[in-house]
């Protein structure tokens, strides 16, 4: 009798842990599945090819419908040079991404917003370099130029929002040294 009692104990036991091992296996294996489908629809969106590039933009959570957030992801960048945002900074990017498209109520406008009320990590500003390494390879010269021109100059109105003293070095040493970043992440 104890000896069938002890049976069912491991039995039950073994099938506890299997049924916790099967269930993790196939939470990564959904995990990985949705990584792989973030990662084709980016490249197909883009035209990017380069998996590490992807691989680092689906990771800071980067999807088809956060693109635009990432096309002013330097205007946040610049306005962060000094570790804080102010009021004026935060007014022009809001702006500049309703001019972007942006609609409230979508996911980019919500990472838009994470972005304002938390410095973006270092890790951002390195997925971001990378789509933009990603993006000379698949751009002519002219639109490319263009798009590093266009970038350039919000990210600079971004930083000039903040005034300084009497309309005089209206960009902090701290802004100017981002803007330089970006400029050399164009190339």
């Amino acid at each position: 009798m104890e000896h069938e009692y002890l049976d069912d104990r491991r039995k039950s036991l073994e099938e506890q842990f299997f049924a916790k091992y099967n269930h993790e296996r196939l939470e990564r294996m959904r995990e990985q599945r949705e990584e792989v489908e973030s990662r084709e629809a980016l490249a197909a969106a883009t035209g990017i090819e380069d998996e590490g590039v992807l691989h680092r933009l689906v990771e800071i959570g980067v999807r088809v419908d956060t693109l635009s957030a990432l096309y002013l992801f330097p205007l946040v960048f610049v306005a962060w040079a000094d570790h804080k945002l102010d009021d004026k900074e935060r007014r022009a990017i809001l702006k500049a991404s309703g001019e972007a498209g942006v609609e409230k109520d979508s996911v980019a406008y919500h990472m838009l917003e994470q972005w304002l009320n938390r410095e973006p990590s270092n890790e951002v500003f390195d997925a971001w370099k990378g789509y933009v390494e990603a993006l000379r390879g698949e751009m002519a010269d002219s639109v490319y130029n263009s798009l590093r021109d266009d970038v350039i100059g919000r990210a600079r109105r971004v930083a000039q929002s903040a005034g300084g003293y009497l309309g005089m070095m209206s960009v902090s040493a701290a802004e100017e040294a981002r803007l330089s970043n970006l400029e050399k992440a164009f190339g």
